[in-house]
């Protein structure tokens, strides 16, 4: 059972793990802004996490799946699959980060800052080396963001309509690894006590920025939506 790391009394909004009826208004939301119905056995293998404020609004969220099958891997054409399980490597060192994302009316300057944080915080409490995430080729924000985490590109084109999508996907999947993750939270714990490096300014503003945007991903992220 993964821990819950510890929340300072100044985060206005804290990742939770959502269970219950909070699991299922999650689960209802995260459809309506991403347009996918996650099957539930799919769920059963990870944790969703929840974002909500102080008034226990959900803000957004995340799944993370830590066992195999994963969702992105299993959308790959067939002639690719085999190539992007030869890049991730041993399975069971995995995780897949899913269904992200963040509530577009909110306009919380620290939003984004404090979801990933967050959330990073709760991947590290888990025994994953690799973490798979997944972007829309059309999102050229993610594009933006993705080259600070130094993913490896476990494929990129047109993926399948998987149980609970509408459609299929033009997509990207990628997987980060726990050292490049630790690196993103040390930097975001800088700026969270005012000592962000200054050649760390422009990544931490392009992070923040997302509270601005409805999705980080419309498939898997993912850090994804699949």
């Amino acid at each position: 059972m993964n821990r819950q790391p510890e929340l300072s009394q100044r985060d206005v909004h804290q990742l939770v793990l959502a269970n219950g009826d909070l699991l299922a208004d999650f689960m209802d939301q995260t459809n309506e802004v991403l347009g996918i119905r996650f099957p539930d056995e799919y769920l059963s293998r990870g944790s969703v996490y929840a974002l909500v404020d102080r008034s226990g609004l959900i803000c957004g969220g995340a799944i993370a799946v830590f066992d195999a099958p994963f969702r992105s891997i299993v959308s790959i054409p067939k002639e690719q699959i085999e190539r992007a399980h030869a890049l991730m490597g041993d399975e069971s060192e995995c995780a897949e980060i899913n269904g992200v994302w963040l509530l577009s009316t909110m306009r919380s300057p620290f939003l984004s800052f404090a979801f990933w944080r967050q959330l990073i915080s709760q991947l590290m409490f888990t025994n994953k080396q690799r973490f798979i995430f997944t972007f829309e080729n059309a999102n050229d924000r993610m594009k933006e963001l993705s080259v600070w985490l130094k993913p490896e590109i476990l494929y990129s084109g047109k993926t399948a309509k998987l149980e609970g999508m509408k459609t299929e996907g033009d997509e990207t999947i990628a997987i980060v690894s726990r050292e490049s993750l630790v690196t993103v939270l040390e930097m975001l714990d800088r700026r969270g006590i005012g000592k962000a490096k200054p050649q760390e300014q422009m990544i931490i503003q392009q992070i923040e920025c997302r509270s601005k945007q409805a999705v980080v991903s419309q498939s898997h992220v993912s850090i994804t939506t699949k």
